[in-house]
């Protein structure tokens, strides 16, 4: 397995220097890729408490992943995701998404893993109505949705750089029914047959009670980004309607989640 870690750093020396792990660096742009290369889990820990001692005020800290020996996951509903170095446009199969390594979250973390999971159970050819991917990052969930066969995607993300990075994954997967707008959801008006979120805990908790107006009647959500302890918090703000699924991955959890 290899720990990958995304920093924006003037320099690196004094972040990397005597770290007892074999590691490579790669510069991109204006942010530097550490991976890592571990053997168990529990020097996941130990990697970033490390960086942590020795990140400074002129230091970002963008992303961190738990990425595959091979770059690429099978996931149980069929589906390969596979990371690209290069922006060159590939041949992409009907079950295939391909992203392009960069800062944006999304990809083989627990969370996206569930929330595919779960979109595949709702998305079929004939859903009606809109979508809505808020937080999009990478834009995987979006990808995913269209290539279930939806239309009408919106994908938001506060972050420039990260909708930058979605337009680039969505040009690699050959997408075309998906609207990228940089904002947050209170971007874009009226309501949605699908919402998916996959964000920080509080950020999330913050805005359940409006992503549930947002809602079409029998319209569902799909979250995550919370830990599996946290679930039964979460089910009691959405309140009414019905939890269709809960799932839990690595401490993680996600549900499915349908508006009455």
């Amino acid at each position: 397995m290899k720990l990958e870690v995304i920093l924006k750093t003037p320099e690196i020396a004094h972040i990397v220097k005597d770290i007892p792990y074999k590691s490579s660096i790669k510069k991109d742009a204006n942010f530097f890729k550490l991976c890592f290369f571990i053997k168990e889990n529990r020097e996941i820990d130990r990697i970033l408490s490390l960086l942590d001692q020795r990140i400074t005020e002129e230091d970002q800290l963008l992303n961190t992943s738990l990425m595959p020996e091979h770059n690429f996951i099978i996931l149980p509903c069929g589906f390969k995701i596979s990371f690209v170095e290069s922006t060159k446009k590939k041949r992409v199969k009907d079950k295939e998404i391909l992203l392009k390594r960069g800062i944006a979250f999304g990809g083989f973390h627990p969370t996206t893993i569930m929330c595919l999971e779960l979109i595949k159970k709702v998305v079929k050819k004939d859903l009606p109505g809109r979508i809505l991917d808020l937080g999009t990052g990478s834009g995987i969930l979006s990808i995913m949705a269209e290539k279930l066969g939806a239309k009408k995607i919106y994908a938001i993300d506060i972050d420039f750089d990260s909708c930058l990075e979605c337009k680039e994954n969505i040009r690699l997967n050959a997408c075309n029914e998906i609207e990228i707008i940089c904002g947050t959801e209170a971007s874009i008006k009226g309501k949605f047959t699908l919402i998916m979120v996959n964000i920080i805990f509080h950020t999330l908790r913050e805005i359940l009670v409006h992503l549930r107006y947002m809602l079409e009647n029998e319209g569902f959500l799909v979250i995550s980004g919370f830990l599996a302890n946290d679930t039964n918090e979460f089910i009691q703000l959405l309140n009414s309607g019905t939890v269709l699924e809960k799932m839990e991955k690595e401490g993680w959890g996600a549900i499915l989640w349908q508006k009455k």
